[in-house]
């Protein structure tokens, strides 16, 4: 398994981990309201989740090589099923918790925070409309907006970095590849201008090489082709003039 690919796992492996217990915590909260008809309900829903999770833990683990995940799709249904039956709205912090981060891993911090922004706004309104939050007192309802959005955004940018980190390594790594002795200097460049070109969507990549010599000269020289002498384009540090005629490639350079 490469690198970039042992990284991707091992956030995987978080998000699968992390869901039956922040589900675990929601449960012990919700534990703690009174036992009304609600709350029993909840907790029946909380104690199923919990058994899904767990059993995709394991799903996910025999189907390792396959490369398998829960859509967080799912999850985002469980979430909106659940803030619509929770009496309180703490046992509901855990699991909207759990997605933003997993949110963040998987879809970026891009789409995640309007994701965390719309959820947060709808679990205040229903918290509200439940009665635990009193429409006259503004103050608190928009503090408890603003917490529960920067506890979730929060999440989200931790996995978002999680996520940046992992594509860095990648990009590190197909890099890395281009650079084999047995192909030569000029093959190696030209594989690794290519692959720099792909990663950043560009038509072209330049090649810039400092000698000495040209040091000497006070130029600039820019070659964007290794075929032959090479061509590319160059200019006088000392007044900024183009160079018409290029000096040919250096030889360290045209090796194979």
């Amino acid at each position: 398994m490469s690198p970039h690919q042992t990284d991707r796992h091992h956030f995987e492996r978080q998000i699968v981990h992390a869901r039956p217990i922040f589900i675990l915590l929601a449960l012990l909260a919700m534990l703690e309201q009174p036992p009304t008809r609600e709350a029993h309900r909840s907790a029946s829903f909380l104690i199923a989740y919990l058994i899904v999770a767990l059993l995709v833990t394991q799903l996910e683990r025999l189907l390792r090589e396959r490369a398998w995940h829960l859509p967080l799709a799912c999850d985002l249904l469980a979430l909106g099923f659940f803030m619509y039956i929770s009496p309180s709205t703490v046992p509901v912090w855990f699991p909207y918790m759990f997605l933003c981060y997993a949110a963040g891993i998987r879809w970026g911090l891009e789409l995640t925070l309007p994701l965390a922004g719309a959820l947060s706004l709808i679990l205040v309104l229903l918290t509200a409309v439940k009665g635990e939050i009193q429409w006259m007192r503004v103050v608190s309802w928009l503090g408890l907006t603003t917490g529960t959005f920067a506890g979730g955004a929060g999440l989200a940018f931790l996995g978002d970095r999680n996520r940046r980190f992992a594509s860095q390594i990648e990009i590190f790594s197909r890099i890395s590849a281009t650079m084999q002795v047995d192909q030569g200097l000029a093959e190696s460049l030209r594989l690794f201008l290519e692959e720099l070109a792909t990663t950043f969507s560009a038509e072209e990549a330049l090649l810039l090489y400092r000698d000495t010599d040209l040091d000497d000269m006070d130029a600039t020289i820019c070659w964007n082709s290794l075929s032959g002498p090479g061509s590319g384009f160059g200019w006088d540090r000392r007044d900024g003039r183009a160079i018409k005629n290029l000096p040919r490639l250096p030889g360290p350079a045209q090796q194979s």
